[in-house]
This record gives structure tokens, C-alpha cells and sequence, in this order.
């Protein structure tokens, strides 16, 4: 969605959540082969889909909209989730990892605090 692709998904209620009205859903395969028939089509709705889900993205998925989601589920987190994504010196030290395609950036478990109960 992010670049700017029509998006066709299982209409699984959180693929129906990610999506809103910025992709088109199907619910079996005879639903996603008509749905596939009618974007091969219609390239005017190809386009209203990749200019809907571009942004899509950009509203729901922004960090800062993040953060302040998860700010309302976690108020005793208020200020600190933001304090971590606007500021690089206190995020944790992070462990490269090579995957396969690519590499990707994990904190190390070290830097990691311990719950309160002890359990992992």
C-alpha cells in the first residue's frame, strides 16, 4: 500500500481493518478472480485504488499517529513512546542481524528491562 499498489486481500476482518477503503477485498476464489478480472479492466480503478491507499498509509500508519495509538491504549506510557521515536540517543543499543534479502536492526536483549513479575 505504502507504494502506492492496488491492494486486493482476504476480507479477514484485520486485513478489512489495514486496508479500509484503500484496497479491494475477496472472500473466496471465485470472488478474487472476478475482483482480478475487474482491476485488469479498468485501469481508472487501478489508479483510484493506488492513490487511496498511498494515502492510507500516510493517515494511519504515520509514527506519530502510531505512537498516539498506542499512547491511548498504554496512558502510563504517555510521553515515553514519543520521547523513544524522537529521540535516538535513548532508544536501546540495537544488534544488526543479516537475513536472507536483507539486514534488519534489533534492540539487544540486554537493553531490554525485566518485567516486574520476573516472567518473560
Amino acid at each position: 500500500m505504502g507504494f502506492g499498489n492496488c491492494v486486493l486481500t482476504l476480507a479477514a476482518p484485520e486485513n478489512i481493518e489495514a486496508i479500509g477503503d484503500a484496497g479491494i477485498a475477496y472472500s473466496d476464489e471465485t470472488d478474487l478472480a472476478d475482483k482480478l478480472q475487474r482491476v485488469l479492466r479498468d485501469g481508472s480503478l487501478v489508479q483510484s485504488y493506488r492513490h487511496r491507499a498511498q494515502a492510507r498509509v500516510q493517515d494511519a500508519y504515520d509514527w506519530d499517529y502510531v505512537v498516539d495509538q498506542y499512547e491511548d491504549l498504554l496512558p502510563g506510557w504517555r510521553g515515553f513512546l514519543s520521547l523513544i521515536v524522537h529521540s535516538p540517543k535513548i532508544r536501546p543499543p540495537l544488534k544488526r542481524i543479516q537475513l536472507k534479502s536483507r539486514s534488519l536492526d534489533l534492540p539487544h536483549p540486554e537493553s531490554c528491562s525485566q518485567p516486574a513479575n520476573g516472567r518473560q
